[in-house]
């Protein structure tokens, strides 16, 4: 990252950021822990100041490398979550474009990125850094990109149309994934091919905070609250899309390297 956006992830304002809706980062917990398994080398691109990899932590028996480009992430990181780790977990500062030389012949079983690749300015860089991640797989390794769709908040943002609620607009350092791009990926690969799945992880949970939390709080004049009683409730549902296949704006592709 570069310009106006690495010098966002460099403010304290960035330290908050993620942890303003805790229900949906507990949803990409859940979402990206569902492919780790013990004895993985993991590999998240863009951990922040590492809350993801503390949960894995916790409960996989995994050796953990977590690389962002700011400089405020990282020493929160390692702050946080470095001594506890007892050598199992490591933190790099490395931009995300520069990983490759960084990692130099090393490879891992899975590598993740979490709302990282949508701070990327445009499709052109985010597909080399999803080329760039694939390539620092192991054979059969899996790339799971959680990240944000525009397609998922065009969609969103329709149902709140009719509910005569605003537009979510996405933030000014975000630039949201493109469905058709991620699903074209494979004629920008020149490797060996891979195969593409998705997660629609956080549908049911998007529709409850997005369009029904959202148009009762407005009813009454109120701000919607993350933490409302009803968006809790998708902590208690499956995984998976919500009412007529809604899928909201959270994605979680998962590329397999042959």
């Amino acid at each position: 990252m570069t310009g106006a956006i690495a010098d966002y992830w460099n403010t304290p304002e960035a330290l908050t950021a993620n942890k303003r809706d805790r229900i949906l980062k507990e949803l990409e917990i859940r979402a990206i822990g569902q492919y780790v398994k013990d004895g993985m080398r993991v590999l998240d691109a863009g951990c922040g100041d590492g809350e993801t990899l503390a949960h894995l932590f916790k409960s996989h028996a995994c050796h953990l490398t977590g690389i962002d480009g700011s400089v405020l992430m990282i020493d929160r990181a390692r702050e946080e979550f470095g001594v506890v780790a007892c050598g199992l977990v490591k933190f790099d500062r490395v931009d995300l474009r520069d990983a490759s030389a960084w990692a130099g012949d090393r490879r891992w079983d899975l590598i993740y990125t979490e709302r990282c690749l949508i701070n990327l300015p445009t499709w052109e860089v985010q597909a080399q850094a999803i080329r760039d991640c694939c390539a620092l797989l192991k054979p059969g390794g899996q790339f799971v990109m959680c990240e944000h769709s525009q397609d998922g908040l065009d969609e969103t943002n329709e149902w709140r149309a009719k509910l005569n609620l605003p537009a979510i607009v996405p933030p000014s350092h975000n630039r949201y994934l493109r469905d058709a791009e991620v699903y074209g990926y494979g004629a920008l690969w020149d490797g060996p091919g891979d195969d593409v799945t998705i997660q629609d992880f956080a549908g049911l949970y998007y529709f409850l905070s997005r369009i029904v939390n959202a148009k009762l709080a407005a009813d009454v004049g109120q701000e919607p609250s993350y933490d409302s009683l009803i968006n809790k409730l998708a902590l208690d549902l499956p995984l998976g899309p919500g009412p007529q296949e809604f899928r909201g704006y959270g994605r979680a592709w998962c590329f397999r390297k042959c």
